[in-house]
This record gives C-alpha cells, structure tokens and sequence, in this order.
C-alpha cells in the first residue's frame, strides 16, 4: 500500500515527500506508525550536502533518527513486543557480526547507518524499539535520541563529582549535555554560543553560566571564560563540529584535562595539536550512542533533565522541508523541532 508519506533527499537540496510502500517487518523486526520524529543539525546537513562526516550515507536517503511510534505488525520471532506498544525507535541499521558490534560499540560497525525515520511507517529490529514510559508523550519519547547522545558524550569525556565543564554551543545536544553533566555530578557547567537567544534558552534549561561568543581572539576567550568559571574547565566538550571551537577547546581545557569532540564538522581541519599534547590534555571522540536508550528514558521519565519549554516549533510531516529551511535559515529562536507524522 503507497501510503507511506516519506521524506527522501537525492542529493544537495534535492528533497521529495513520496507516498512509498509500507515497509514490511522481517522476522525479528516491527513495523512502527511513526507519531513524532525531531529534526536536528544532522538531517539539515544532509539535507543540505547529501553527506555527513562519519556516516555511511547513500543517496537517495530516508531523513530522521529522533523517533517514536506504534507498534503496528510484528514478525513471525518478536517475542518482547506486541501490538500497540509504544516505542522510542533507536534508529541502528548495524551488522551484528563484526568485533564493534560484539563488544557492544555498534555505533562504530563498519556498516553502520542512521535514520529512515521520517515517515508514517518505518522498520527496525525488536531489540531497538525501547517501550515507553506510561506517563511519557510521543514527543518527550523522541527526546530520548539526543539525549542519548549526551549520555553517551558525557559518559566518554568521563565527568566526575565536582568537575567543572564547559561546553561549547547550545544547540540540542549542548544543552542536552549539559543537563546530563549535572546530572553525574559537574560541580559546575558552563555553555557558549555566539546567538544569545539561544543561551536565554540554555540559562532557563540549568546552565550555571552562559557566555556569548563575539569576535573575541581565542586567547581573549581563553583569558575570559577562565574568569568566568574560576580556573580552567576540567572537561570540555565541542559541539559545534568548527575549526575555532576545537581549537578553543585544546587552549581552555586544563592540563591533564579532557577535550571530548561530539560536533560532526568537516574531515579534515588545522589543529594546535603539539602544544596540545604538552599539556598531557586528553582527545577523545564521541559518535551517537550504543546501549544509551534505556537510561535516557529513564531520565526522562523521572524528571531529572529538564525538558519543559525544550520543543519550541512542530510541523506536520507535509511541512517537514519548512523545518528544515527554518532550522537553516533561522535558528537562533529555536531548541527542538518536531514534526508530527502520525496518520490522520
């Protein structure tokens, strides 16, 4: 049945909804009705570029990875699901057999993929299809994706009890960060951007101070943000994927502290990587998440990260290349964007 309203990129700026079949599960798999799905800077590079550093993607290609749903068929093997179940969909389309996949680190399988989950109806495996909360809405649920990125950011920066973190942009995910630094027990977190309206938005969600970047020189921002949270940052985490805030990141971050990289940014940039590695400062990576869902909704559903006010536009699935302009052109307002793609 051609009823599957679906949001398809083909290349740079090449976007179409199309009506395409209703997937159908194979036998460990679920067939979703997909209710809220949430845009990220992920899907407007993609949508913008037709390609993303650090993952496999081939054209033409299924937007969204921020979903949740209905269960609506089962194969013939599902076992821990069944009909009518509410779900948060994590997005994986992995191998399973490779060294990565065994040790638990799927999210760096060869193979691996993301997305396909901005459509009425989708498909996934059982074991990525995580059952709601009761309490929780559809669109809290597709919060569960970003902030198990955080999760999984704040996780292999390795924050400890009284750490002091600053994080550069608040986007989603930087504030998601944030929050979830507190909650492993930062003695303090501090966030930049260089929109202000975006840190009105970060001080409301818990940050402890905000700083907004101008065109300060990175040793003027090294010099201030240290004034501002008393001493040089124990962690710090780059979010925007740039050249300046990497670079600001290995200058503020304190000897023998930890700089963590999340921002997808290009492949290939200048770094002060010698005076870097003098300060014995820790670089380490961050891509997604593994095994990250089940504690994001846990979070969620007890309320210790702070959500209220966090989805700030909503689009029907019709209007999904309004979001994507909106998020591109003008995206100092907005937090998180929904579209809702449930059947009428």
């Amino acid at each position: 049945m051609a009823d599957n309203l679906t949001a398809v990129v083909y290349g740079p700026k090449d976007f179409r909804l199309e009506n395409l079949e209703r997937p159908e599960p194979g036998e460990k798999e679920v067939q979703i009705s997909v209710q809220s799905c949430g845009i990220c800077a992920t899907d407007v590079k993609i949508y913008r570029y037709a390609k993303l550093t650090g993952l496999d993607i081939e054209m033409p290609f299924i937007l969204g990875h921020e979903a949740s749903g209905i269960v609506t068929k089962l194969g013939k093997e599902v076992t821990s699901l069944k009909l009518g179940d509410r779900v948060a969909a994590e997005p994986w389309r992995i191998c399973r057999y490779c060294d990565l996949c065994k040790s638990g680190n799927y999210n760096l399988c060869n193979v691996k993929n993301l997305g396909k989950c901005l459509a009425r109806y989708v498909v996934l495996p059982e074991d990525f299809c995580h059952k709601i909360p009761e309490h929780i809405d559809f669109e809290t649920a597709a919060l569960a994706e970003p902030l198990s990125v955080a999760i999984r950011i704040c996780t292999r920066a390795g924050i400890k009890l009284g750490d002091h973190v600053l994080v550069l942009g608040s986007g989603t995910i930087g504030i998601f960060t944030m929050q979830t630094a507190k909650c492993m027990g930062a003695a303090s977190v501090t966030i930049t951007d260089c929109l202000s309206e975006r840190l009105v938005h970060a001080k409301r969600l818990g940050a402890d101070n905000t700083f907004l970047v101008k065109e300060q020189s990175i040793p003027e921002l090294v010099d201030e943000l240290a004034k501002l949270i008393g001493k040089k940052p124990d962690v710090v985490i780059e979010c925007a994927g740039a050249k300046p805030t990497i670079e600001l990141g290995m200058k503020i971050t304190k000897p023998t502290g930890c700089l963590l990289v999340a921002g997808l940014g290009p492949s290939r940039i200048e770094i002060p990587l010698f005076e870097t590695l003098l300060s014995e400062i820790d670089i380490r990576g961050s891509l997604a998440y593994t095994n990250n869902y089940p504690r994001a909704l846990n979070l969620l559903s007890t309320g210790k990260v702070n959500i209220k006010g966090m989805i700030t536009h909503r689009f029907p699935l019709e209007k999904v290349e309004d979001a994507m302009k909106l998020f591109e052109e003008n995206p100092k307002d907005l937090v998180k964007i929904i579209i809702d793609c449930s059947v009428e």
